[in-house]
């Protein structure tokens, strides 16, 4: 596994806030994210900066994998906005929304710690 160097982590977080920008200003035509408040929780560059991987998370996190499939389907309209937003960036990265499930993973190794401790 690569080491994230510096520079991916100060674009990964320029993107971040880019995202979760675009986000709150934006209403959406499409029914399966009008209305909903989306969490940008953590964004992953590849080394050349030009791919982002976008994790997301709704509030109340139900229909992560309908959310996420929702604004993949609107990702150029994202990239436009990112690309007005983003004057740091030499290019603007092609990105991937992806559900974040790490909060869930996070609860059943808690549980199976809790389980384990109670042997």
């Amino acid at each position: 596994m690569s080491q994230t160097s510096k520079r991916q982590l100060r674009a990964a977080e320029l993107v971040r806030h880019a995202v979760s920008a675009i986000f709150s200003r934006t209403s959406w035509r499409d029914e399966r994210l009008a209305g909903r408040i989306i969490t940008v929780t953590m964004v992953k560059m590849s080394p050349d900066l030009a791919n982002a991987e976008v994790f997301i998370r709704p509030l109340q996190g139900t229909d992560m994998q309908d959310v996420a499939r929702a604004l993949n389907n609107n990702k150029s309209y994202v990239r436009r906005e990112l690309a007005a937003d983003l004057r740091q960036l030499r290019i603007v990265p092609q990105i991937r929304f992806t559900a974040d499930d790490s909060f869930e993973l996070a609860e059943k190794i808690q549980k199976m710690l809790r389980l384990t401790s109670d042997l």
